[in-house]
């Protein structure tokens, strides 16, 4: 694990939002989000060993070493469900807050191994059953909520309210 640390360290990336490593869709949003990440990985001097990790580890979302999914080779799936709910906390009101780990921007990160999935981007797949375009947010505005229902993602924000 130290080794992984000391080159994480260096990572043009490591204090950026890791949600524009995550951008799903083509709208313009989406598209400018996704060039922000590739110019982070274009000045990243451990390029490499990211996509490396990712390799090793079976990452199946996102940018690695300025390299998407569709590039690498092809993911595996573990239960993310259990994982997902073992790290969650119920609260009055319906909300799940997250009790697992945080980047130091404080989002909520679900680590399978040593993959580290945005636990908002997982929270819409499992309600959505479908990958999230853009960024995904909480439509009730509870700071830290990650009840599945309560993710949305651009195409989910753009529908009129029912």
């Amino acid at each position: 694990m130290k080794m992984i640390r000391d080159w994480l360290d260096h990572a043009a990336c490591r204090d950026a939002d890791p949600e524009l490593f995550f951008t799903v869709g083509y709208d313009a949003q989406a598209m400018q989000d996704r060039e922000e990440a590739k110019a982070y990985c274009r000045r990243c001097r451990v390029r490499a060993q990211c996509l490396d990790l990712a390799d090793q580890t079976d990452v199946e979302d996102g940018l690695w070493g300025d390299t998407e999914k569709d590039k690498r080779r092809p993911p595996t799936r573990g239960d993310l469900t259990e994982m997902f709910y073992s790290r969650t906390k119920l609260l009055p009101g319906g909300h799940l807050e997250w009790t697992g780990f945080f980047t130091k921007r404080r989002c909520p990160v679900l680590r399978a191994g040593t993959k580290n999935l945005s636990a908002y981007r997982v929270a819409f797949r499992l309600c959505h059953g479908r990958e999230p375009e853009g960024h995904v947010t909480s439509r009730c505005g509870q700071r830290g909520c990650v009840e599945p229902s309560h993710m949305q993602d651009s195409v989910t924000r753009a529908q009129p309210a029912a």
